[in-house]
């Protein structure tokens, strides 16, 4: 099995122009929010959000989360993460175990910044802004947020963004985005160009999403049906 390339930049400018190709051996997997030590989504939070996740606490959550992680990727797959890992206490130890646990997770994993991962340092893992991935002949354009018609949801580098706008075809490209926790793999936010996007939130699958699962831009989303089917791709 391939090993996937990237340019392994580390400045502001080159992070924002990430570009990663993955060989066609491998199998691709998304995910987002895993929000590990999160006490607010877990039902037995006093003062838990008004949609959680089905755990009592969040020692259950996690090792959920672990096991489900675990289950579907094995080792050499490759992995995108779009953010958000870790919020509040880890295992009583916060960021620092996070990370540690980080390392542990099966995958050639690739970190995209989530609203939450303000505070990691760059010696402490590879993080970048956006990830744009070449995988069987599409390309998966990746970021935390959903994309709205300027292709910048939230973030300061909407020049980059635009650029790359004007150069997708949608017929071959992906959206992916997580950041709204919501179940419905295709995000509501509309956009002019781009029609679908999906969301690879955890709680979409309670768990990490397959690069077959997801659809190009070029369809059209009404409610949870489509124009057409998505084409597997093996």
């Amino acid at each position: 099995m391939g090993k996937p390339s990237t340019d392994r930049a580390k400045t502001f400018e080159e992070r924002t122009k990430f570009e990663i190709v993955v060989p066609t051996d491998s199998q691709l997997w998304f995910v987002s929010d895993t929000h590990f030590g999160h006490r607010k989504l877990t039902t037995g939070a006093p003062d838990h959000f008004e949609r959680t996740r089905p755990y009592e606490t969040t020692e259950e959550m996690d090792a959920a989360e672990i096991a489900a992680w675990n289950r579907d990727i094995r080792s050499g797959d490759i992995v995108l993460f779009l953010g958000d890992f870790q919020f509040g206490q880890f295992n009583g130890n916060g960021e620092e175990a996070a990370w540690k646990l980080w390392q542990t997770l099966p995958g050639d994993k690739f970190f995209v910044r989530g609203n939450h991962d303000q505070k990691i340092k760059g010696e402490l893992l590879d993080v970048r802004d956006y990830a744009l991935v070449k995988y069987k002949g599409l390309t998966y354009l990746c970021q935390h947020f959903p994309f709205t018609s300027d292709f910048a949801y939230d973030k300061p580098d909407k020049t980059n963004l635009l650029a790359l706008r004007k150069i997708l075809d949608p017929k071959t490209t992906v959206l992916v985005h997580g950041h709204t926790h919501s179940g419905d793999m295709f995000s509501r936010v509309k956009m002019k160009d781009f029609t679908i996007q999906n969301n690879v939130s955890w709680d979409v699958l309670m768990g990490p999403v397959p690069a077959e699962r997801l659809y190009t831009a070029d369809h059209i989303y009404h409610g949870k049906c489509l124009d057409h089917q998505v084409v597997e791709r093996g």
